[in-house]
């Protein structure tokens, strides 16, 4: 549950959903403040069935608000299959109901999602509205071993064909733009910073004193993008 406020990322929420309501207040803030900026707000599948989702979205509607909602869906939330949550059988079309935009996209191509997010910025920026994007990508497997139902092995392998860096790095190489083996570089220069960084965090440190169990739990308010928030 990461966040940076001063860049702008007001963080994530152990609260299924409870992200989506944080990101329609900052949207109105942006408008209160005619700041030209927008919002993105990231959430699963699992996520769209919750009363925030409709609350949240319902309201960025109303009120026209400079905000994207982009729903992640893997088909299996937390453990549960899409299939049998939703009877549409999609999630986007739900917008409609709100009178926002609605759209899929194959999330699993990274240039088609970065076509339809930049359309839902510069509406939200030019006073359209929100618009809900349904991006249809795929969980191979959760790392917590929390999950019930996910799809069989061999169906995540055959799926892992279509893994979007594989794909992006396809479409790199093709249009002469980075070759194989630049990328194989690139890649293998990330996974040493990784490697750098875990042995520093949990070899190289120690851990940090009791007594700062505290420190920082309520500072005040610091100056973000989006304005005044609390740290």
């Amino acid at each position: 549950h990461l966040a940076d406020p001063r860049a702008g990322n007001l963080g994530a929420t152990g609260i299924v959903g409870g992200n989506i309501p944080v990101a329609v207040g900052a949207a109105l803030a942006c408008k209160l403040e005619k700041r030209e900026q927008a919002v993105i707000c990231f959430f699963g599948d699992g996520a769209a069935n919750n009363g925030a989702f409709h609350e949240s979205l319902n309201l960025a509607a109303i009120w026209d608000l400079p905000v994207v909602f982009i729903c992640e869906n893997n088909h299996f939330a937390l453990s549960f299959p899409a299939k049998k949550g939703f009877k549409a059988g999609n999630i986007f079309s739900r917008a409609q109901s709100y009178g926002m935009e609605g759209v899929s996209c194959d999330g699993m191509h990274v240039l088609e999602v970065r076509e339809m997010v930049g359309a839902a910025l510069r509406r939200a920026r030019d006073g359209k509205g929100p618009t809900l994007i349904e991006a249809v990508t795929f969980r191979y497997e959760r790392p917590d071993g929390r999950a019930r139902g996910d799809a069989s092995t061999e169906r995540a392998e055959a799926l892992k064909a279509r893994d979007p860096i594989d794909l992006f790095r396809i479409i790199l190489a093709e249009a002469d733009a980075v070759s194989p083996e630049a990328a194989d570089a690139i890649e293998e220069e990330i996974s040493e910073e990784l490697k750098t960084a875990v042995t520093f965090a949990l070899e190289q440190s120690p851990y940090p004193n009791v007594t700062e169990v505290l420190k920082d739990v309520y500072k005040g308010w610091i100056e973000s993008p989006l304005g005044l928030v609390k740290e």
